[in-house]
């Protein structure tokens, strides 16, 4: 179940729709998703006083509940957002260039594999991909044909033969009066 956590509630006397932040909750985890525009028409203080009062919000209100804060955080620098939320930054390799503009912020630790992968959609950036080992599950795939009708050509001959002596006096007015005719002959 996904429950959306709007931060509107939170007295901040700026302007919410300025930044590109959405809140989600999944199992008992606040997802933070963020984008910060390499040219923003906002302050880089404003956005991490804001990320702030985000956070604090979610530990009051939620005080056992993990918190990530991922996305692409651009040249906002890392520092600033560890200072100021206090987490820890999970990605440690290049995901444009040379450059490491998609981080992923957690409260505790709560994902031992975290890693840089091509994006499947045609962008610059690279994908991260963060999870448990102990949580992957091993699908071991497995064919089973299970025949519910058989079908035996002796079958397909006799239904040909019937359907071909079938005389239909069809309504020509009303569909669903001949659809309901049809459906009693067959």
């Amino acid at each position: 179940m996904i429950y959306i956590l709007l931060c509107m509630k939170i007295s901040y006397p700026g302007d919410y729709r300025t930044f590109e932040l959405m809140w989600t909750c999944v199992n008992g985890t606040f997802i933070g998703a963020l984008y910060h525009p390499p040219r923003s028409s906002y302050t880089p203080d404003s956005l991490l006083d804001y990320i702030e009062l985000c956070v604090e919000k979610l530990s009051i209100d939620q005080p056992s509940a993990n918190i990530v804060l991922a996305g692409d955080f651009n040249q906002l620098p890392e520092s600033a957002v560890i200072e100021r939320i206090g987490f820890d930054q999970l990605v440690q390799q290049p995901t444009r260039g040379v450059n490491t503009l998609d981080r992923v912020f957690v409260s505790r630790p709560v994902y031992d594999t975290v890693r840089v992968v091509d994006s499947v959609v045609k962008s610059d950036h690279k994908a991260v991909v963060v999870c448990n080992a102990h949580a992957q599950v091993n699908c071991v795939k497995r064919g089973d044909k299970i025949v519910y009708r058989s079908k035996t050509p002796d079958q397909h001959a006799a239904f040909l033969n019937y359907a071909a002596a079938l005389e239909f006096d069809l309504p020509q007015t009303d569909v669903q009066a001949a659809f309901n005719y049809f459906y009693s002959v067959i």
